[in-house]
Parts: C-alpha cells; structure tokens; sequence
C-alpha cells in the first residue's frame, strides 16, 4: 500500500478532500428516466440531475431468460483538478464501465478477506498521524444486477429464503447474500446472491480500478493522501431456479482491471471477447458477428483513452465524444490568506473550474444528442449538523467535514440537445432547486457535535409540514413544462417522488401526487429491511421500503385515485381501491396562501372566538390546536372562517390553520396563541420532609391548573405565620433553621385570586449532635468481654458504636442511648472503636479511635500426667502444650486438701521430691497475658514411703516350756509386720508376716531364742528393730532318784542323796514329818542333804530337779524312819527338831545340819 506524504507547499493537490465526496454518498436513482429521443441511452437522475448512459451492445437471444450479453455503462464525475492518475480510464471500454454482474466498492487499497462474514465495514487506515475512517474513503457495497442496489446486513425480522444461507447481507430489491469461501484469483471470501425470482449468481472473481485518492492534512499540516482502489468482485455464474445457466470466463489477476474474455450458456449461446494493446475490449463476437471499439488517447501526455466509436457488424457505428466528461474536474476555491473562511461544515465553498462542460453521442442512423453539465449545488433539508473536526474553543471550519452531507456540488445536466437528418433540432432545459437545512444535535448544546452514546441519526423532522422538497424542472422545445417534486427531508421523504405536474405557460394542465407509507414502525413488513455498514449517506432510503400507498391523477376534469389499504410482509399491495370522479374542471391546485388567523391572547373565562382571512379557491379550513406543548388535533374541518372555544382550562392554546381544497392543502398559517387563565379551583397539596437534619430542605406543592403564583406560609413551634415563598415555582428551599418543628400551609393565586390554604404539614428539625463524643476501650482484654464508654453529647438520642477487627471493615456494634457498651465473646485480635452521636437529625463526626487487643486465655486445656504411685516422695509430673501459651501454672493438693501452686513457667513439666505420704492431686492450666485457661483434668500420685521408724520388740527373757508370745508395737503407715527369730545366735528366719503386733510361738525347745521386728508397706519396708532375746528353758524332764536310808538313830545323821538330772540347775528336796505337808527343806545345787532328828519319827522325803523353767515331776518318795535311841527328855513327847542352817541353800532350818549333810 502506498501511503503519501506531501510538503505543505505542494504546486497542485492532487487528490479530492472529504468534503468533495459527499456526492457519492447521495443515492442516484431516485427517478431514472430519459427525457425526448431515448436514441442515446441517456438516463438522468431528476432528483440529483446526475447523468449516466447505459448501452446493450450485444445480446443473443436463448431457450431461457437469462440474459448473454454485453453491456455497458457511463457516469460523469468529478475527477478533481489536476489528478495526474486514470481514475475512470482504465475500464473495460476505457472511460465506459462493463455493465454485467458486479458487486463493488472503494477501498484502501484491497477489499478485506472476510469480506462477507467478517467485520462489515473496511478498517481504518493511518497515514502518518492520521487515521481515515471506513466512513471517509468508503461508500458502502453496491450490488449490480437485477434486484441489486446498496447491500445492507438483513434484519432478524426480515424475511429470507428458505434454503441455504446463513443470509447476512440484502438489497431493498429482496436479493439475499451468502458467504463463498474464496473466490477463483485470489483470497478472502465471495458472495452467494439469490434474487426474489431464486436466480442465484456467483460473485468470485475480482478485479481492481483505479480511484481518486483522498487527501487531508497531519497534525503537522502537511498534506497527505490515501490511495484507494475500486474493488469488484464479478459472477462467474447465474443460475435460474430451473438449472438454466450462464458463465463469465475472466483472466485479469485479482488486482489488475478486469478482463473478461467469454460468456457461455447452458443452451449453447456464447459470446467471446478481444482486447487491444492498452488492455480495452476491441472487440465482441457471438459467434456469427462483430463488434468493434475504437479509442482515441485525451489529457496531458496523451495516457488516457476514451471510446471514441462502436462499430456495428454492418460497419455503422455510434460515434462518442466524452472527452470533455472524462476530463471533467472542478476545485474550490482556497485562501492562503491566514485566518480566511472559505468553507464549513454548512458550506463547501465557491467551486472553481466549474464552467459546463459539454457530451455528445451521434447514433447511427445520423441523430446526434447534445448533453450540457453545470456545476449545480444540491441539498438537503432537516439534517442533523454534526461536523467532524469541529473543535472548542477557537474552531477553524475551513476543516470541518459533515458526517451527514447536507449540500453537494455536482455536475448537472442543464441542456439536452438532439439534432439529425428530418429531425431539426429540439432541446431541453433543466432547473433545479432544493431546500437546505439543518438542526444541532440535541445532546449538542447548541453546537455542530453529538454528546449522545446513542448517536445522533434520528431524524428531526418526520411529518409533512416540516419536510423539505427538491423540485426539477424540465422544459420541453415545444414550450411545455414538467415540474418534479421530491421530498428530500433527513431520513423521512427523502428521494421520493411526491408530485409531478405538466403544463404551459403558467397553468398545469396534469397533476400527479404519491404518497407514501412514511412510517418507520407497526408496519406488516420489516422496518427497516436492513441497516447500511456506512452510516454517513443516505442508506435510510434502501433501508426502509416506504411503498406507494397513494397515487392522484388530476386530468382533463377529473381525478383518479389508485389507494392501497394493506400491504403484505414484502410491502407489496394486498387490497387496493381505485376511484375516479368528475372536478368540473382541468385541474385544481392547492390553495396559494395561508389565511390569516386571529385569536385573542388571553382569556379568563375560557370562553372566546377565533376568526381567519379566507383563501381563494379553498374549499375547507382544518383549524388544528396544540395544548401546551403536545401534539397538534384538528378541532375543527368546515368552510367556516371561524371557530368558538369554550370550557377551555387553563392553559395555552396554539392554534394554526390552512386552506384546503380537493387538490390539497395550502401551507399553515402563523401559529397564535390564546393563554387560559381560570381562578384556581382548588389549594394544592403542600409536603414537606416529616424531619429534617440541617435546617436546610424543600417544601414543594402540587401544581394547580390557572395558578401564577403560590403563597407559601411558615410558622415554627405553634407561632405566628409569616409569608417564605410568592412566585410561579412550586417549590421553596428553606435554610439556615434551627431546631425546632415548623408548619407550612400553601395556596395557589393568580390575578383573579386565591384558593383557600392547604391543610398544614410539618417539618421537625434536628440537627445532628455538634460535638464528637470520646470513646474509651481497655488498651487489652484477656476473656473477649470488656466494656467500651463514651462521653455524651448534648442533644443526643442515640450513640452509634463501630467495631473493627485487625483494622478490617466497620460494623456497628450499638445503636441507643447508653453511653456504654459490654462486649463479649471476641476473639483473638486488635479491635478498633469509633463512636458517633445521632439524633433524628443525623450524626456527628466519628470520634477518635481508641483500640482494645484481646488475646484470651489459652483456649485448649493441657492434659497433665503424673505417675499412680510413688515411694519416695520425688517424681515428674509432666503437661501437653497448648497453643497461643506463655506459660504454665501447676497445682498441687494433698489427700483433697487444698490446691497450692507448685509451678509456674514455660517448661511443660515439674520434678517434685520430699514428699510426705498422701494422695497427691495435680491440674495444670495454660495462661498468657490475657489469662488461663481452664484447668485439666486432676492426676494423681499416691505417694506412700516405707515405713519411718522400726517397730519396738518385746519377748519374755525366758521361758520355761517353749510356748510364749513375741509383741511390738504398731508403725504409722505399716500394714505389714515382719518378725524374724534366730536361735542361739544362728541364721534369722522370718516366722511372721501380717498386720497383727504379735506372734505366739511355741514348741521351742531349750536355746537362747532372737527377736527382730520390721514395719512394711507397699512401698517397702523399715529398718529391723532391736534384737529381742528369749531364753528358752523347760523344767527338766525327768525326776531325781531319791535315795535315803529307811531308818536312823535320833542323833544320827544320815544322808538323803538324789541322782542329777540334765538341764537341772537346782534341786528342791521336801520333807514331810508325818503331818501332812511338805515342806522344802532344800533348794540348790547339791545331790544330797545330810539329815539328824533327835527324836524318833517318821520322816519322808521327796526330790525333784529344778532350772529357769521351772521344777521336774518329784521323785519317789522316800520315808526314814527316825528311831529315838534315848538320847534326849522333851518331857514325856518328842522332842522339835533342832534348828540348823542348809549348808547347800542357806535356808535357815529348823535343826542345824549334822556332819556330813550336802556335797
């Protein structure tokens, strides 16, 4: 792609400003006719003047309707001055278009690939600083062939065939498109068209034309140009709905100009085609016969060509001279004097080099057609003036651009002339003339730019009596006239064909009017058909289909009328009526002049008349009123020239009206207005804000129909009324009000008086509290519940308390009048407290913030282990950590006395030692700076010590038959006693082992028996106490043997002996002298006893053995009989025993021993 860039002093601009092309947006086939001798092939644009030729060179003649033929087709442009390029020269036929089946538009350069089922419209292009928009360099597609015109994306409504597809794109004549996937020389997509009668065409081949670039300035102000090019995509084949068929052989590349070289039907027809050394067609055959074109070179350097001739197969020819067409060209004018208007967005400027320029065509049988163009300006009415490069404040219009054109200049027919062998010369004349205006946006502020995200495309006019008109007239060579009007309003009537009339000098002596089905909604058929990708021109006329619904003939005395009542989905007639009647002359036309209308400019009564001018030749005067500013209803349709208002409210009254006839209606009049005014009927409604917080608010009222005035009264707290408000508005901002309640009644007055007062509504005004109250929290809280206070405020009702936490979103905590708030149940975090003071009113500001960190005592309890039991009064007692601890306190009780704490510190256990006996109970809780936790579950340990202190022994020191108890006493703590015993200082052997404090031994035999008690318990046992001995020794077992003499002297000593006994430690003798009792007369170690009684009688004697235990079985006994041998007088009796001691014992006896007795 070449993008330029000029220097600002370039001699010549070559290429065309956005603003020469508003032509091209305006569609040219609004009514397409020839005027005089159709020889020539000329057609011309009545709405616009544009003229176009169209010829059919070749056409052969088939089994089918499908056309093989060759056309072509020429259009008069401007080329713009000095344009050293071949725009509109490098055609089939040089400077004339081949006219077959093409769809085309302008592009820079290439047509896009997706061109069918992409984006709709081309991309913006840059060149330097500066983007063109699709809307600048683009007009839109434009389809030919039958059923074609401008391609617009399809409605969802619209109707679409009903095979194939998907449809996208459309034409007003109901011809379809779908999407190819590529075209036959090139890439990107072709399309797929399907006309009402289901021809189908295949548009895939393309082909490229040269075309004026666009010229702007950067930023800098230097010039730059866009090139373009005119794509076209030709049909390679049509297809009727019968498989009739038709090809076009191309051989051009996609971006050279096109070359088709044959046409080929089903049915055997066929058409070849030969082009000569500039790439022109030269020639055409079609089998049998010859076309031939001839060409001469125009312009500067002689590089351009132009159809000069084409040669019949018979040798005549027509013979074309459009050299001056070809090379037409004007500019405008330009100042280079700085700060010189010259043109704006309203006004293209005063064209230059805009002299006619002058066409002719000659046929072959010798008529010649004279065709004359002058630079005309063309317009249109009711046009949104939305100026592209409008700028504030200072804004420059010389490059102001109208997105919609609101005037063009073109080159026009003027003069049509034909002239030949029998003919003489005739010509035609035409002038032209449009109404041109145009409206700011309303989102614009009174200036040229639309501030709508809507856009600003709607019409401002969409009614007959604003619309515009763009009348042609055409003048014949016998003096006649024909007069064409077409309504040309923005997006309303524009384009249409609303009347035509013929006559002479000045009087019509045919009238023709159409109307048309205008409205752009609630239609049976789709409204609109479809939208147009360029937005710009006027695509709203193939948009919306807009049918004829009425067509008036007025001839030669009498009218007919031709009226369709309904229209099917395809805006084609269902019901028509068709009517014709005698006028009782040739023809009428419209009344000239509006009447002149009076009417009063007040009223107080409602009541008044209104009067108007008549009008020559009208028949009847519609008398239309519009109240206030809403729509305009006819009140009255009669030949009257007067009308009565009565019972009319108050109000104003804009009445307007015209002169009407059979043939139509004259404009309206002046509008005038009559202004109502009626006593008001009743008080308006007062409101007021129930509360207030500022003093500041709004009382309003309910309007009331004849009010100019409205007298609003205030009063506070019960007093006086004084007068707030008088004036038209029904509203009053009261400020600057203390607290306090204020009523407020109103009435409505206007110059006949006042309605009663309004009932009273009431205003309470608080103001919020002055002043901020200051909050107070805790710097720290351990259990989540603390109370958050505040000072009060005066005039305050209720306090409002946020709480935030870990500086996260506020959210109110308390809402009333206390000054205080107990919180609980928090969590873990820093929480923030702001308070404000409220009253109905409103709140104060929020106080300062002050801030509690809570962190809770631990929330999970340790669990603690101590052992069940211990022996020695030291052992661990050990914890589980708990999360968020610092640290750990242990308590400590004995036998469920209680608790004292023994511990408290990071670690998680705990050595204890030098316990007593007991039951030792242990809980543990976790605590950091906000406190403890719950306490554990109680362990215990059972401490129990050996026992402390040895129990204390007690045994007999002896004992005489081996059967005795062994004692101790009791031990605190002990539920065992163990005794050991040990026999003549041999080896301890327990013979003990229970609760009981005693032991009865027995069967012990003689021996020194050892005692050694020792406390014990579970856990063990005391030392051993003393040794405790016994000595163990029985009584001999066996007795002495007694011996003794069995008789002795008195006076003789005798010797009672006994045998020794083991284990005897002693001998008890024992006497008995014959009285019945024994009496010990010996106790001791010796074997014997020496005896001497003095007196005669019978002694015995009995012995046992004796040691520690005790005494054995006595002895025999034995008796000695003591025989007196007179040595002795005891006065006739025996003598007493003498007294003596026991040698052996010691014992004092009765008689002292005699020689010889004991060992």
């Amino acid at each position: 792609m070449l993008l330029t860039v000029a220097g600002a002093g370039s001699a010549q601009e070559q290429g065309k400003a956005l603003w020469e092309e508003y032509d091209k947006l305006i569609d040219k086939r609004s009514a397409i006719t020839a005027l005089g001798p159709d020889l020539f092939g000329d057609n011309v644009d009545l709405y616009t003047g544009n003229l176009s030729f169209s010829a059919t060179d070749v056409s052969v003649p088939g089994n089918n309707a499908l056309p093989v033929a060759v056309g072509r087709r020429y259009g008069i442009d401007n080329h713009s001055v000095g344009h050293p390029g071949v725009d509109g020269y490098d055609l089939a036929f040089a400077d004339w278009d081949l006219d077959v089946p093409k769809i085309s538009g302008v592009f820079a350069t290439t047509w896009h690939d997706q061109r069918c089922s992409g984006a709709a419209q081309p991309p913006a292009v840059q060149v330097s600083d500066k983007y063109f928009q699709p809307n600048d360099y683009w007009q839109g597609h434009n389809a030919s062939l039958p059923g074609g015109g401008e391609m617009l994306i399809g409605s969802a409504s619209t109707t679409r065939p009903a095979n194939g597809g998907p449809w996208r794109w459309t034409t007003d004549g109901q011809t379809w498109f779908s999407c190819l996937a590529t075209i036959k020389n090139g890439s990107g997509e072709g399309f797929l068209a399907t006309t009402a009668d289901g021809t189908r065409y295949w548009f895939d081949w393309m082909a490229q034309h040269a075309e004026t670039p666009l010229r702007d300035k950067n930023n800098s102000g230097l010039t730059i140009y866009l090139p373009r090019r005119r794509n076209v995509l030709y049909a390679t084949r049509v297809e009727d709905r019968f498989g009739n068929w038709v090809t076009y052989t191309y051989t051009n590349a996609y971006n050279a100009r096109t070359r088709l070289t044959a046409i080929n039907a089903s049915d055997g027809r066929a058409i070849t085609l030969g082009y000569n050394g500039d790439g022109h067609i030269a020639s055409i055959n079609d089998g049998s016969r010859t076309w031939r074109y001839e060409y001469a070179y125009v312009g500067s350097g002689q590089l351009k060509s132009t159809l000069t001739a084409v040669v019949l197969p018979d040798d005549s020819r027509w013979a074309i001279d459009f050299v001056d067409f070809s090379e037409a060209g004007f500019g405008y004018h330009k100042s280079r004097e700085p700060g010189d208007f010259y043109r704006s967005c309203f006004d293209p400027g005063d064209a230059v080099n805009a002299t006619p320029i002058v066409g002719s065509i000659t046929h072959p049988a010798g008529a010649t057609g004279v065709f004359t163009m002058s630079v005309l300006r063309h317009g249109r009415s009711n046009v949104p003036a939305l100026c592209g490069g409008y700028s504030l404040p200072d804004n420059n219009p010389n490059d102001d651009v109208a997105y919609y054109p609101i005037n063009w200049d073109a080159y026009t027919l003027s003069r049509k002339q034909v002239s030949g062998p029998g003919l003489g010369t005739d010509a035609w004349t035409y002038a032209y003339f449009s109404d041109i205006s145009w409206f700011y946006p309303p989102s614009g502020g009174g200036l040229p730019v639309c501030q709508d995200s809507n856009g600003c495309q709607a019409p401002g006019c969409t009614d007959d009596n604003c619309a515009g008109n763009a009348v042609t007239t055409v003048a014949a060579p016998d003096g006649s006239w024909t007069r064409y009007t077409f309504g040309n309003s923005y997006r309303y009537n524009e384009g249409k064909l609303l009347k035509t009339q013929k006559g002479t000098g000045t009087t019509p002596l045919q009238t023709e009017r159409i109307q048309y089905e205008l409205a752009q909604s609630g239609q049976p058929y789709p409204t609109p058909i479809g939208i147009s990708p360029q937005a710009r021109g006027n695509a709203f006329t193939s948009e919306y289909l807009r049918p004829q619904k009425r067509r008036e003939t007025v001839r030669e005395g009498s009218r007919y009328i031709n009226e369709v009542e309904q229209f099917d989905q395809f805006a084609r007639p269902l019901r028509v009526r068709r009517r014709s009647f005698a006028t009782g002359g040739f023809h009428v036309d419209p009344p000239a002049a509006a009447p002149a209308l009076t009417a009063p400019a007040s009223s107080t009564t409602g009541t008044y008349g209104l009067s108007w001018t008549s009008v020559g030749e009208a028949t009847r005067y519609p008398l239309e009123m519009r109240v206030g500013a809403g729509s305009w209803s006819t009140v009255q349709d009669s030949s009257a020239t007067t009308w009565s208002a009565s019972g009319q409210g108050s109000g104003s009254y804009a009445y307007r009206v015209r002169a009407c006839n059979e043939a139509g209606c004259s404009a309206y009049s002046a509008t005038k207005t009559t202004q109502v005014t009626l006593p008001p009927a009743s008080p308006p409604v007062v409101t007021a804000p129930a509360s207030d917080n500022n003093g500041a608010y709004t009382v309003s009222w309910t309007s009331v129909a004849e009010t100019t005035e409205y007298r609003l009264d205030q009063r506070k707290d019960g007093g006086s009324w004084s007068q707030v408000h008088l004036g038209p508005a029904t509203s009053k901002a009261v400020s600057g009000l203390g607290d306090g309640t204020y009523d407020y009644r109103v009435r409505a007055c206007n110059t006949a008086g006042c309605t009663g007062y309004s009932a009273t509504d009431t205003t309470v005004v608080t103001h919020p509290p002055a002043s901020t109250p200051v909050v107070t929290a805790p710097a720290s809280d351990g259990d989540g519940a603390y109370t958050v206070t505040w000072t009060s405020v005066t005039s305050t009702t209720q306090y409002r308390l946020d709480q935030r936490k870990d500086g996260g979103s506020w959210s109110q905590v308390h809402l009333g009048p206390a000054t205080s708030k107990a919180v609980s149940g928090l969590s873990n975090g820093s929480y923030d407290y702001r308070v404000r003071a409220c009253n109905v009113g409103g709140c104060s500001a929020y106080s300062a913030i002050d801030t509690t960190v809570v962190l809770l005592p631990p929330a999970g309890t340790p669990t603690v282990t101590a052992p069940s039991s211990d022996n020695n009064g030291a052992f661990t007692v050990s914890w589980t950590s708990v999360s968020t601890a610092a640290d750990y306190r242990l308590e400590q009780r004995k036998d469920s006395g209680s608790w004292s704490q023994i511990y408290s510190g990071t670690a998680t256990s705990k050595a204890v030692s030098g316990l007593a006996n007991g039951t030792y109970d242990y809980r543990v809780r976790a605590c950091n700076s906000g406190g403890c936790g719950s306490y554990s579950s109680t362990d215990s340990t059972v401490v129990l010590l050996p026992p402390a202190s040895a129990p204390t022994v007690t045994a007999p020191s002896s004992d005489n038959n081996g059967a005795y108890t062994v004692t101790w006493t009791g031990v605190s703590t002990a539920n065992e006693y163990r005794l050991e015993q040990r026999k003549d200082g041999g080896s301890w052997s327990q013979i003990h082992a229970g609760t009981g404090t005693s032991k009865a031994v027995s069967g012990l035999t003689n021996g020194s028996y050892g005692y050694r008690a020792r406390a014990c318990n579970a856990s063990g046992c005391s030392g051993y106490s003393a040794i405790k001995t016994t000595v163990v020794t029985h009584p001999p077992g066996s007795a002495p043997t007694l011996y003794a003499p069995s008789s002795a002297n008195t006076n003789q000593d005798f010797t009672v002996s006994w045998t020794a006994v083991s284990t005897a430690t002693s001998y008890e003798l024992q006497h008995d002298a014959s009285t019945g009792s024994w009496t010990v007369i010996y106790s001791g170690t010796g074997t014997y006893k020496v005896e001497n009684y003095r007196f005669e009688r019978e002694h015995t004697y009995r012995v046992r053995a004796c040691n520690a235990g005790g005494c054995g079985l006595f002895s025999t006994i034995k008796a000695v009989y003591v025989i007196d041998t007179g040595g002795g007088n005891c006065g006739g009796g025996p003598c007493p025993e003498p007294l003596g001691i026991d040698p052996v014992s010691s014992q004092l006896l009765q008689t002292p021993p005699s020689e010889g007795e004991g060992q």
